[in-house]
């Protein structure tokens, strides 16, 4: 988390001490409590207040009537700071910020656009510009009032790093204007002011996933936490969506929309944990969230190695300007990265990760384990990896047998010890898109217990390689070394004496008979989400569980849900109505086999797409919960019933579970 040290200089190699800011910016996403005083409830009590702002910088002009070298004065128009987790909903505000001397030459070098600000005890005065809307204005000069004033400059780049901000006093400017005083201070400024040319040299400034604003044009770098294989657009183009996050979003992950003309032209993205840097994107706004948008013209791409210790140069790029500063940035992100609580599955789906001991053969779940063995293309037409999660799985019959002379396996003083080994079947087309090998940790995605006669195995819809730094792996990790060191504990116990195993048959606390335990998620249905349904990797056909909201239906009138059918010759087009409304089928000449059946249509939308359903007989009547199917024209009873439940399901909050 970001922080101000309160006791710093106007840089790192600077050591003037001086009041600091107090907290303020320490953590993201930011909050009421960390930004201080709002924009727009300043006023002139603020001055003396005490209490710190933090805005941020939307707009430089630099006052410099009599053409000398250092400027009259620096306006500033600050501005709330963007938080994507209040999309569309946070109020936007602006005041000016009057720098006068001696503020002006020491501060100019250090701002640009995108910088946030921290400020306190500045003087209020009331509006006298243009520049702003805000009833009053800030201004910092060499009066009695800005003595006690204090600023601290964050830079977007210092934000994504992780650094502290760079702190200004008044007492600190005259120290290093001083010749008389330590160089040090002098020192200090001339560090802060390379901050800018460095800035300059790099050509580009990075914003940070939590800041983002509809209608700009960014440059960012982030982690990749999910992404999709290569698909064709509407207008022919090859297009994939990329899931990002960095520190400053970490519960608000972003999706990239890439474009390109082919599917060579895209990110090559190997693994999730691998890092991101896009250029010149656009920033839209989809269903009340920030998208953003590759634009195939302008933007450019490169793909880094999320772990430590492996080549920081891109192995996928469209562009092969690659600076210091990304590099500096890559390694702070994997830096961060196994410490990140990042969430492989959506947040609006009700699974977690588990573990392969809690499989069950009637329900799908998310794991993440460690790939042993790989085996070719069998005889069979399947392909298999062995997975490990240091857990034990339970079955009816005995797991699956593969022959190492069919499998590409890790050394043998590499494999673990304990825990099963487990064969997973994976569709071969898919082992042809993900690069895989022993080794690896991977995410397996809709994961089921299979049988065919005594064997038992698992098959999963998707996986995706993860890197092996990645917090969720190293839980992994650490969940099997304490089973490890608990059932070494238990042994010791049962070694003990005879008259200890007698008194354990006696009613005991819980703490004295637990036993090692995981999530347990079995209870919890598994929720599709509609992304999955469209990969060419879902079976079809299959049967899946959603949870998604209703956005429409078809027909629109309601009494054509429901129509004639022949029950003899299953016809539903040639039933024809007499002057006394009975009903004949023109076909068979059937009157007597003819009923009503629903058939309409549903769109269904969740986070990661919509999908069209089709509703129709059974199924119909137990989603409307057992109206029966009828001529809706003239049941009255049975239509309002129906429209009364639309109405329902169709209201902003109402959410369906289609099981």
């Amino acid at each position: 988390a970001c922080c101000w040290n309160t006791a710093t200089s106007m840089s790192e190699s600077a050591d003037v001490k001086h009041a600091g800011l107090g907290p303020a910016l320490s953590g993201y996403p930011y909050d009421a409590k960390h930004l201080g005083v709002e924009c727009a409830a300043i006023d002139l009590a603020f001055a003396k207040s005490g209490q710190p702002t933090s805005l941020i910088v939307e707009r430089l002009e630099i006052e410099n009537t009599k053409g000398e070298s250092e400027p009259e004065s620096v306006n500033v128009v600050l501005g709330t700071i963007p938080d994507s987790k209040q999309w569309g909903q946070q109020s936007s505000s602006n005041i000016l910020l009057r720098l006068k001397q001696p503020w002006a030459s020491h501060v100019k070098d250090l701002l640009d656009k995108g910088h946030i600000l921290t400020l306190k005890n500045c003087r209020v005065l009331t509006r006298n510009n243009n520049l702003s809307v805000h009833p009053y204005e800030l201004q910092l000069d060499d009066g009695p009032e800005s003595k006690q004033a204090h600023i601290s400059v964050m830079s977007p780049r210092n934000r994504l790093l992780d650094k502290p901000g760079i702190e200004i006093s008044l007492t600190t400017i005259r120290s290093a204007s001083s010749k008389r005083n330590n160089k040090r201070a002098e020192t200090g400024i001339t560090a802060a002011r390379a901050l800018k040319k460095q800035k300059v040299c790099s050509g580009y400034i990075y914003t940070p996933l939590c800041e983002l604003r509809a209608g700009i044009e960014c440059n960012i770098m982030a982690v990749v936490v999910n992404f999709t294989f290569p698909k064709k657009s509407r207008r022919g183009d090859s297009y994939i969506v990329v899931t990002v996050v960095d520190r400053t979003n970490i519960d608000a992950a972003v999706q990239v929309n890439i474009f390109g003309p082919t599917d060579d032209t895209l990110p090559k993205i190997r693994r999730l944990g691998d890092l991101i840097r896009l250029h010149r994107i656009k920033v839209d706004s989809y269903q009340g969230r920030p998208s953003l948008v590759y634009q195939k013209t302008k933007s450019s791409f490169i793909c880094i190695d999320g772990r430590p210790g492996q080549n920081t140069e891109p192995y996928s790029y469209s562009t092969p300007h690659y600076t210091e500063v990304d590099k500096e940035i890559v390694a702070s992100l994997r830096e961060w990265l196994p410490e990140a609580p990042i969430k492989l599955i959506p947040p609006d789906l009700p699974q977690e990760l588990t573990s392969i001991r809690n499989l069950k053969r009637q329900g799908k779940v998310e794991t993440v384990c460690r790939v042993i063995g790989i085996t070719k293309l069998l005889s069979s037409g399947r392909r298999y990896i062995v997975v490990w999660d240091g857990t034990d799985i339970e079955t009816e019959g005995h797991l699956i047998e593969l022959s190492k002379e069919d499998c590409e396996m890790l050394n043998e003083d590499e494999c673990p010890e304990n825990g099963a080994y487990f064969g997973v079947q994976i569709d071969p087309a898919l082992l042809q898109v993900v690069s895989v090998s022993p080794g690896d940790w991977v995410h397996l995605r809709n994961l089921i217990l299979m049988q065919e006669e005594e064997d038992n195995f698992g098959y999963a819809e998707d996986l995706r390689v993860l890197c092996s730094n990645m917090k969720v792996c190293g839980e992994v990790m650490r969940e099997y070394v304490e089973r490890e060191d608990k059932d070494s504990a238990n042994s010791e116990k049962e070694s003990s004496s005879h008259e200890q195993k007698e008194t354990k048959e006696k009613p005991s606390s819980p703490s004295a008979n637990s036993k090692p335990t995981t999530r347990v998620t079995n209870t919890v249905r598994y929720m599709t989400p509609i992304h999955s349904l469209k990969s060419k990797y879902a079976p079809c056909p299959g049967k899946f569980q959603l949870r998604a909201k209703v956005l429409s239906y078809f027909p629109k009138d309601i009494t054509r849900w429901c129509r004639p059918v022949c029950e003899r010759c299953g016809s539903g087009e040639s039933i024809k109505q007499n002057a006394n409304k009975q009903l004949t089928c023109s076909e068979c000449k059937s009157k007597k086999k003819i009923t009503y059946h629903y058939y309409f249509t549903i769109t269904l939308l969740d986070a990661t797409g919509r999908q069209e359903v089709i509703v129709s007989r059974e199924n119909a009547t137990n989603f409307l919960q057992g109206i029966p199917a009828c001529n809706l024209k003239e049941n009255e009873a049975s239509l309002k019933l129906i429209r009364k439940k639309i109405e329902f399901i169709l209201k902003p909050e109402s959410c369906l579970w289609v099981l």
